[in-house]
């Protein structure tokens, strides 16, 4: 296949067909639960996420198992060094921090747009049903099953193929517009987007899809599973926001020093490949 292919399939055909199949997992998923429990179907969100979550996991793994018994893109994953551990930590502090500004600039616009989506999109992340049953699945699927399926989408297959097709600073941008676009809210698009690049700079960064993974459980247990589970007091909610806002200063830091000893590790190599090279030739 051709330069110009590669670059259409990994960067338009394969973020397509991702997307699609997510949409119809969702459709799927929507249809098995109203089919369960009849028109009100969707307060039944957390019975949405798991089986969406349990079964989108499953077929990842079977493409990825298939990738690498064909020799295709084989997705990196590990436990993680500490420090990859607390990067992934603090870019999830940071996202959060970015997410909040965010918000703080959508209400500052005065449009009935804007205000319809926000009304839209807090609907959307009420939970209907309180039971304990019903919060405890809500945090297993939103904050675990959730996170390692888009995850395994969207840094597993889009970002890693987009990566051996082109400049990173590209993947990550066009990457992180698939995932934003995928989550289809107005409002979620938007801070999806921003935490989409995030996300695939954890996973470049560290070349470890683990680490994105835990990145985003905690981004999603900390911006919506602690409040589900937990009456969280005033001053609690300030001292977290304080710590999200010091994060994001603390993420770009960290990003420019990792990509910076990267950049002069693949440096290193490269040198050490052409001297043997030339040894080779001499």
């Amino acid at each position: 296949m051709s330069k110009v292919g590669k670059v259409a399939l990994n960067y338009v055909v394969v973020p397509l067909i991702c997307m699609t199949a997510y949409y119809f997992l969702i459709a799927f998923s929507l249809e098995i639960v109203r089919s369960l429990v009849g028109a009100d179907y969707l307060k039944h969100d957390y019975a949405i996420y798991t089986i969406e979550g349990a079964i989108g996991i499953a077929i990842c793994f079977v493409w990825f198992h298939f990738c690498e018994k064909f020799g295709f893109h084989k997705v990196p994953h590990s436990a993680g060094k500490p420090e990859e551990c607390v990067y992934a930590v603090v870019s999830a502090l940071a996202m959060l921090g970015i997410s909040a500004l965010y918000f703080m600039l959508i209400s500052k616009i005065k449009s009935s747009f804007i205000t319809k989506s926000m009304e839209k999109y807090n609907d959307m992340m009420t939970v209907y049903n309180p039971s304990a049953f019903a919060v405890a699945f809500n945090v297993i699927s939103s904050c675990i099953l959730i996170p390692i399926l888009e995850e395994m989408v969207f840094r597993g297959i889009v970002f890693e193929g987009m990566l051996h097709n082109g400049r990173p600073v590209f993947a990550v941008i066009f990457s992180a517009l698939c995932f934003g676009v995928m989550h289809g809210q107005i409002i979620q698009i938007g801070y999806a987007c921003l935490a989409g690049i995030a996300l695939a700079m954890v996973y470049y960064i560290s070349r470890n899809l683990v680490m994105s993974i835990l990145a985003h459980m905690v981004f999603n247990f900390l911006g919506n599973g602690i409040f589900v589970m937990f009456d969280i007091p005033q001053h609690i909610g300030y001292i977290l926001s304080l710590i999200e806002y010091a994060s994001i200063l603390v993420f770009i830091v960290a990003s420019v020093f990792f990509l910076v000893i990267r950049k002069r590790e693949k440096d290193k190599k490269d040198t050490g490949l052409k001297i043997e090279s030339e040894g080779e030739k001499g």
